[in-house]
């Protein structure tokens, strides 16, 4: 998917709905058709927590790939993750019908994620957008604190503040704040883990 974003990016091309919603629909049906789930619901799992893909042309590293955006998401990057969500909610359904006692949960992690980056305070953040470590425009560039080729790097005072840790990981506050979603709140799917895994 990555190869695939970045060469859209460099020749300036839109997403191929065609070509991605083929590629998903293949993915998922080697997944569901693979030894794969056959040998877990064989050896009797029957209870699966899932996340699904958050808006991936938000990240900091992301959002730097196309200049003329104006700092906006890359758009070819979010399609992609809504592809993969929407095939991602079908196949669980499909598997919620063929598989006899499968139950899950599916974290709407894509939502959660925008509403901190769109919306920081009401989360108890001040940033959302730009990360705590790197350099460049909205923290952007990936420089892992000086070890990789671009020696030059920033970091914020407190990471406690930001949504993003880095060009493309998340702080461990909202790691935290996710988790507890997970744990106890409503998802997308039809259980949240603590009711999916203690009740049923």
């Amino acid at each position: 998917m990555v190869a695939y974003i970045t060469e859209s990016c460099k020749q300036g091309l839109g997403v191929d709905h065609h070509r991605v919603g083929a590629f998903t629909g293949a993915s998922y049906k080697l997944v569901l058709s693979s030894g794969f789930w056959q040998e877990i619901y064989r050896s009797g799992g029957r209870k699966f927590g899932f996340i699904n893909l958050g808006s991936l042309g938000c990240s900091p590293g992301l959002r730097i790939l196309k200049p003329q955006n104006k700092g906006g998401c890359l758009g070819e990057a979010s399609v992609l993750a809504e592809l993969h969500n929407k095939a991602l909610s079908k196949l669980l359904l499909k598997m919620e019908m063929k598989l006899h006692g499968f139950k899950y949960s599916l974290y709407g992690f894509n939502n959660n994620l925008r509403q901190r980056m769109n919306h920081p305070s009401k989360f108890g953040f001040k940033e959302g957008k730009i990360a705590c470590c790197g350099t460049g425009d909205f923290r952007g560039i990936f420089s892992y604190g000086g070890k990789r080729p671009v020696k030059e790097f920033q970091l914020c005072d407190n990471p406690k503040e930001h949504v993003f840790w880095d060009s493309y990981h998340l702080t461990e506050r909202v790691y935290k704040q996710m988790a507890d979603q997970m744990w106890a709140e409503n998802n997308k799917g039809p259980y949240n883990l603590k009711t999916l895994f203690r009740c049923l």
